[in-house]
């Protein structure tokens, strides 16, 4: 069992109270190594990157880290992204919650509770809580002139969902929760989400040949 699928094969069929008595059982179901928490902790840790927090005799979440990437690129980290969530809609099927952006995720509704795939800036983590995690609103960061290849990939790899990015008059970039739709003069390009790290950089190397100078860039709500 991959280390991506482990916690969603558990979590799909196991059904639970989400009391630290029960817990035991998941762990066990998950593959991993079941270890009491320590006197006044509040983590338990059962190796292969996993663990769970434990607060007053209930659970608040299990978690493994799939991939640490303090120094990755956007790209990069949209690979391992893209890698994870291939492997558990494997699993699970396609995700039905999608949530593009500087630090994606896609989420499953499972017997055990709900199943997040979460790319942070410092590590690629799945997590299993008893309700949906809710997400700030994330900020943009600004594109400036003159845009290179690698500044639009990474801009079009953090594009929030339902927003569009317009750069001069004719080219847009809007990111719904299952695609990334470019248009260039009427012509339009449909990339699927997620998308790998090469699918951002071979998007934007045809782009920016098409890019007028020193054009204006604006975000607008879809």
């Amino acid at each position: 069992m991959s280390r991506e699928s482990s916690l969603a094969r558990a979590a799909a069929t196991f059904e639970w109270g989400w009391s630290a008595d029960e817990l035991e059982r998941l762990v066990e179901a998950a593959g991993w190594t079941w270890r009491e928490p320590s006197e006044g902790a509040v983590t338990c840790d059962f190796g292969s990157s996993a663990g769970a927090f434990v607060f007053r005799g209930e659970v608040t979440a299990v978690y493994q880290s799939l991939v640490e990437h303090d120094d990755a690129d956007v790209l990069a980290r949209r690979d391992a992204f893209y890698r994870a969530v291939t492997g558990m809609t494997r699993v699970l099927g396609p995700p039905p919650t999608r949530v593009p952006g500087p630090d994606p995720s896609v989420g499953w509704h499972l017997a055990a509770g709900v199943l997040d795939v979460v790319d942070r800036p410092g590590a690629l983590d799945v997590w299993l809580r008893p309700e949906p995690r809710r997400a700030a609103t994330p900020q943009i960061s600004p594109l400036e002139n003159p845009i290179t290849s690698a500044a639009l990939a990474a801009a079009a790899a953090s594009l929030p969902v339902n927003t569009v990015m317009r750069i001069g008059q004719e080219i847009a970039i809007a990111q719904e929760p299952d695609r990334l739709t470019i248009t260039v003069a009427g012509d339009r390009t449909v990339l699927g989400w997620p998308a790998a790290g090469k699918d951002y950089a071979e998007m934007a190397a045809g782009l920016v040949t098409r890019l007028p100078d020193q054009a204006g860039v604006t975000y607008q709500q879809i």
